[in-house]
C-alpha cells in the first residue's frame, strides 16, 4: 500500500488532510504520522489538533534530519513554508511534492498571491510540483489557473485558489493511488524568488511617490488580508505616528452612493 506523509499547515493544509484520512479509510493509503509545525493552532484556520486521529504528529522544528523516521512513499508540502534540504528532499522513497500558490513559474517564493494582485496580473493559479533544491522551481505536475477579478483582496483572492488547491490536489492524490504521477524533463526558465524581505518594505507606504492610481489600488488591496488587521501604513511626520491602511470593497446594491 502507498504511503503518504503529508506536512500540513493553514487552512489548505487542514482540508488536504481531511481528504488523505477519508482516502485511507477506504484504504487506498497509509499514513504513518503527520509532520506540521508547532504554531499550527495559533493561526486563523482550522487546527489539525482538532481531529480527533489516530496519528503520530512530529513537529517539523524538532527533526531537521529524518534520521528516525520511517520514510514514505510522499512526501507531500501542503501550504508548507519551510525550505527542505538535502536531506528532506531525498527522504521519500518516490517524490517529495509541493503545492505553491502561483502559476509557476511567476511568482516563486513568499506571499505569491500578494504579490499577484501587487504586480497587477490578469491570472493566479496553483501548482504542484516536483521539489529540488531551488525555491519552487520543480517540474510541474498539476496546475490550476484562476483570473484575478479587480474587485479581489488578497484575502478573497486566497479564498477562491483554496478551492482551486482542494480540487487538483484531489487530482493529484488520484494519480499517485493509480501509480500514474507524470514525470516530465523540467525545461530551464529564468523568473525571480520574491522575498520577505522586499514585501515588508511594501508595508511602508510613501504618500510622496507618484504614480498611476490602478497601481496604488493594487498594492492597497494586494496588501489587504484582514481589513481590520491591516499590514500596511503610513507615517504622520507631524505627529510621528503610524496609521494602518486597508481595504474593503464591496459590490453596490444600486448605482448611487450616500
Amino acid at each position: 500500500m502507498i504511503t503518504i506523509v503529508p506536512c500540513v499547515d493553514h487552512q489548505i493544509g487542514f482540508e488536504c488532510l481531511l481528504h488523505l484520512l477519508k482516502l485511507e479509510v477506504e484504504k487506498k493509503l497509509h499514513i504513518p504520522y503527520v509532520i506540521t509545525t508547532k504554531q499550527n493552532n495559533e493561526g486563523w484556520w482550522q487546527s489539525i489538533f482538532e481531529l480527533k486521529m489516530n496519528k503520530q504528529i512530529v513537529y517539523f522544528e524538532d527533526y531537521q534530519i529524518p534520521e528516525n523516521l520511517i520514510a514514505p512513499d510522499y512526501l507531500l508540502l501542503l501550504s508548507w513554508k519551510y525550505l527542505l534540504n538535502k536531506n528532506w528532499i531525498n527522504f521519500p522513497n518516490k517524490f517529495c511534492i509541493n503545492l505553491h500558490y502561483s502559476l509557476l513559474p511567476k511568482n516563486r517564493g513568499t506571499y505569491p498571491v500578494n504579490w499577484s494582485i501587487i504586480n497587477g496580473d490578469k491570472f493566479s493559479g496553483v501548482t504542484f510540483h516536483f521539489v529540488n533544491e531551488k525555491v519552487d522551481d520543480g517540474v510541474v505536475v498539476i496546475q490550476k489557473k484562476a483570473k484575478i477579478l479587480l474587485s479581489d483582496t488578497a484575502y478573497s483572492l486566497l479564498q477562491r485558489l483554496d478551492k482551486l488547491a482542494l480540487r487538483g490536489f484531489q487530482e493529484l492524490m488520484n494519480l499517485i493511488c493509480e501509480n500514474n504521477v507524470p514525470i516530465r524533463i523540467n525545461k530551464n526558465h529564468i523568473s525571480l524568488v520574491n522575498s520577505k524581505k522586499e514585501f515588508e518594505k511594501l508595508k511602508h507606504i510613501n504618500l510622496n511617490t507618484k504614480g498611476r492610481f490602478k497601481d496604488f489600488f493594487d498594492l492597497i488591496r494586494g496588501l489587504t488580508f484582514n481589513p481590520e488587521k491591516p499590514i500596511c501604513y503610513f507615517q504622520d511626520k507631524q505627529n510621528g505616528r503610524k496609521y494602518g491602511i486597508s481595504i474593503i470593497i464591496k459590490q453596490l446594491n444600486h448605482d448611487s452612493i450616500q
